[in-house]
């Protein structure tokens, strides 16, 4: 899985649609389409190359009244499935 330093970073080239409260993206290369929730949408917005998956946990719950450890395995969770699904890479 991701390690504690790994800063994610969105893949070039896909396409954003906000589509209600969801967020829809399309990579053409694929042609292929993924929907994000608005808890995902979220965690997308902050993965810039520049944030390691605990600094994205720490924005977030900041926002939320949370620790950032209520949330960190949800955010691992939601970046590595958008590494699974070819829509993030490392840093």
């Amino acid at each position: 899985m991701q390690h504690s330093d790994s800063r994610p970073l969105k893949k070039a080239g896909l396409e954003e649609k906000a589509v209600a409260d969801e967020l829809l993206l399309y990579d053409p290369e694929q042609e292929r389409a993924v929907s994000l929730n608005s808890s995902a949408t979220m965690i997308w917005s902050l993965c810039d190359g520049t944030r390691t998956t605990d600094d994205i946990a720490g924005s977030l719950a900041s926002g939320l009244g949370v620790t950032p450890e209520d949330l960190l395995e949800d955010v691992r969770t939601a970046i590595w499935d958008m590494f699974l699904n070819g829509l993030i890479d490392f840093e």
